[in-house]
C-alpha cells in the first residue's frame, strides 16, 4: 500500500494563490439534497464578484489567521474551534468526494441548472472550482451551504428606484457570504465544523461510533467485504445515513453467525457465504438485510407461512395465569 500524502500546507499554498489570483478562472456549480451537481452560465459580472467573495476572501482569511495563530487540526470530538481550521480526509467524506470526482471526471454528464426543471429552491449547497491556465496544482473548491430563508422565489416583491413591482426573475437568493468549506486535493478543510457537517450530511462522531463497533462486528461474525466498496464496512455506512443509524442501533450480541445464516437460509433471503463460511456482502442492500435478520426483523406468518420484513415491532405482553 503507498504511503499516504502528507496534508497540503494551506498556509504556503494560500500564499501562491495571492501570487496568481488575477490570473485565477473560476465555475460555479450547485448540488441539491441528493447531491447531484449542475453546472451553471454566469455573467462576467458574477465571475468577478465570486473571485472577490469566494475565492480573495478564503486567501484573506488564511494569511491573517496566519498571523493571528490560527491553526490547523484534524477532525475530532472537540467543540471549541476558535481559531481552528478543521481538516479532513476527502476521501472518508462520501458526498464531497463523490462531488469532485463527478465534476472532474464526468463533466459531459452534468446538465446546466434550469429553475423550471431543477427548482432552486431544492438546490443544497454551491461550489466554486477554481484553476490555473498553467499551473495544474492551483486547483481547488469553494463550498458553501444554501440557505432557505435567503431564497426568495416569484411570490417576493423588488423595489427599482422609487417603485415597488413583483420580483421580474423567477428566484432570487443572497449568496452565503461567510467561509465554510475548502477542498484542496486529498484534503478538506472547514472554518465551521456545523455547516460543513450538515453541508455533506457527515456526522463525525456517529462515524466514529461506526468505525468502533464495526471492530467490535466483525471480531464476532466473518464477514466478506467486497472490494468493489474497499472491502470495509465504514466505507458502506458513510454512504447510507439510514443503514449507519440501524447498525448503531443493532445489538451484535443477540445472535451468532451460524443462527444469522439459518435464519437466512429458513427465510430465503439472498445472503451468501463464501468457501469459509464467511457471510458475504457486496452492497448496502446485502448490510441491510444482514441486519434486519440480526435485529429479528424477520418472522413467518403461522396463518399463511409468508414470509415478512417488520419495519416496526412492537412486543405483545401476555398476561400471566
Amino acid at each position: 500500500m503507498p504511503d499516504k500524502k502528507p496534508p497540503v500546507d494551506v498556509f504556503e499554498y494560500t500564499n501562491k494563490l495571492d501570487s496568481v489570483k488575477k490570473e485565477l478562472h473560476v465555475e460555479l456549480f450547485l448540488f441539491n439534497k441528493n447531491f447531484t451537481p449542475y453546472a451553471t452560465r454566469i455573467s462576467d459580472v458574477v465571475s468577478e464578484q465570486i473571485k472577490t467573495l469566494f475565492v480573495s476572501e478564503f486567501i484573506n482569511e488564511i494569511q491573517i489567521g496566519a498571523g493571528t495563530g490560527l491553526s490547523v487540526r484534524d477532525i475530532d470530538f472537540q467543540s471549541d474551534n476558535t481559531n481552528v481550521l478543521v481538516r479532513e480526509d476527502l476521501s472518508k467524506v462520501h458526498h464531497a468526494n463523490n462531488l469532485v470526482h463527478f465534476i472532474e471526471n464526468d463533466r459531459d454528464d452534468i446538465v446546466y441548472f434550469s429553475e423550471a426543471e431543477h427548482e432552486f429552491r431544492r438546490m443544497k449547497g454551491l461550489m466554486v472550482r477554481v484553476t490555473h491556465a498553467t499551473d495544474r496544482d492551483l486547483k481547488f473548491y469553494v463550498v458553501r451551504m444554501l440557505e432557505a430563508s435567503k431564497v426568495v422565489t416569484e411570490n417576493g416583491w423588488q423595489v427599482a428606484d422609487d417603485l415597488i413591482d413583483v420580483l421580474q426573475p423567477p428566484v432570487a437568493f443572497k449568496f452565503p457570504t461567510d467561509n465554510q468549506t475548502v477542498i484542496i486535493g486529498d484534503d478538506i478543510f472547514t472554518f465551521n465544523q456545523s455547516k460543513f457537517e450538515k453541508t455533506f450530511n457527515y456526522d463525525y462522531v456517529r462515524l466514529i461510533q461506526a468505525d468502533n463497533k464495526a471492530k467490535d462486528f466483525v471480531k464476532k461474525f466473518k464477514i466478506s467485504v467486497a472490494s468493489d466498496v474497499g472491502n470495509d464496512l465504514g466505507n458502506i455506512l458513510r454512504e447510507n445515513t439510514s443503514l449507519l443509524n440501524k447498525f448503531l442501533k443493532t445489538d451484535i450480541e443477540l445472535m451468532n453467525q451460524e443462527t444469522v445464516i439459518e435464519l437466512a437460509d429458513t427465510m430465503q433471503l439472498e445472503l451468501m457465504t463464501d468457501d469459509q463460511g464467511a457471510i458475504i456482502i457486496l452492497d448496502k442492500q446485502d448490510l441491510s438485510v444482514l441486519l434486519d435478520i440480526m435485529n429479528d426483523n424477520y418472522f413467518e406468518s403461522p396463518a399463511t407461512g409468508n414470509h415478512y420484513v417488520a419495519k416496526t415491532k412492537k412486543a405483545i405482553v401476555v398476561a400471566e395465569g
